[in-house]
């Protein structure tokens, strides 16, 4: 099959706007004031921004679902998503928030899972 030299000039043009340059780059990462001395990982934020949630060992070396609420720009001290999500016998991991913020997938070893790490599934009772 040959390919006419107009769709490899159109298919070069597509690939070079694709290229990061300068203008399109991301800034130098920045620590967030929200970190403590715990380990505060897999963060994930809502679909506008508001909150992160994440996960932080902070509460006795276990990992929790915390979030953090955006104020004035500025993300907040984390705070336990929702105690009904702790798994007081394991840690969680991956949490992420569906698109309308109405339900939470995630990962946790905790007691009653079918053995190791299990995927689970909670839909917000309220707003």
């Amino acid at each position: 099959m040959v390919v006419p030299a107009v769709a490899v000039a159109e298919l070069a043009r597509a690939i070079d706007t694709t290229r990061p340059t300068a203008s399109s780059g991301f800034a130098a990462p920045q620590p967030l004031a929200l970190n403590t001395l715990a380990n505060e990982v897999a963060a994930s934020l809502s679909a506008d921004g508001s909150s992160m949630i994440l996960i932080s060992d902070a509460m006795g070396g276990i990992a929790h679902i915390m979030r953090s609420e955006r104020v004035g720009g500025d993300y907040q001290p984390v705070e336990l998503l929702d105690p009904v999500l702790v798994g007081a016998t394991g840690d969680e991991t991956d949490p992420t928030l569906t698109p309308d913020g109405t339900a939470i997938v995630f990962v946790s070893n905790r007691v009653g899972g079918m053995g190791g790490y299990d995927v689970y599934y909670a839909e917000r009772t309220c707003q």
